[in-house]
């Protein structure tokens, strides 16, 4: 039993380590200052920090239950939050109609709910791709 808790210890513990060096990547990369944004009241900028928080924990989720050890689980949530950070710039390619920064700067819910949901589909596929 003591191993079972202590195994579980590990894997949150680390599990939420990755989300946080993932989130702060993300903050870290982007363009616009997304915690002073949301600070500021800006909704749209908090809607896609929080589809990109989900979109971590999908692919952090899947690494974890598709692992077979700690370190297995550390290089896949690594690899994971690597490619959900690199398909979310992806986005900004394949929406040349607005500029994403401009966007959410001026708190375009309609362009943050797009994002929100692609930051959830990617995380769910890249998830999906972490099986054996």
């Amino acid at each position: 039993m003591t191993y079972y808790v202590f195994n579980f210890l590990q894997f949150v513990s680390f599990g939420f380590l990755l989300l946080l060096v993932g989130a702060l990547l993300f903050v870290y990369v982007t363009r616009y200052r997304e915690m002073e944004l949301i600070a500021k009241g800006n909704v749209s900028v908090a809607i896609v920090f929080g589809g990109k928080l989900i979109g971590l924990s999908l692919v952090l989720a899947g690494a974890i239950a598709n692992s077979v050890g700690l370190l297995d689980m550390l290089i896949w949530g690594a690899i994971g939050i690597s490619a959900q950070i690199l398909f979310f710039f992806a986005a900004e390619w394949v929406t040349p109609r607005f500029r994403i920064q401009e966007s959410l700067e001026n708190d375009n819910k309609a362009v943050a709910l797009f994002l929100f949901f692609i930051s959830l589909s990617i995380g769910l596929l890249i998830a999906a791709c972490m099986t054996y």
